[in-house]
């Protein structure tokens, strides 16, 4: 907000709001149909396409299992 706005993002919200560094701000949203893809049924595409879509979510699980230890 400072660079946008000449202003400190915590004078604007005093105490109503929390400041997170790295948040994005109104200017840089993504609505979330920016994300979304194509629907992919398991029968129809092709193999390798339903293994990489799985194993997104798989490295995701395994790497937060990671971070705990």
């Amino acid at each position: 907000m400072k660079l946008t706005m000449g202003k400190e993002a915590s004078s604007v919200t005093k105490q109503y709001t929390e400041i997170t560094v790295g948040r994005p701000t109104a200017l840089e949203h993504r609505h979330p149909f920016d994300n979304v893809r194509r629907y992919a049924n398991k029968n129809t595409t092709d193999p390798k396409e339903t293994l990489n879509a799985g194993g997104v979510p798989s490295q995701e699980v395994i790497e937060r299992i990671i971070d705990k230890e």
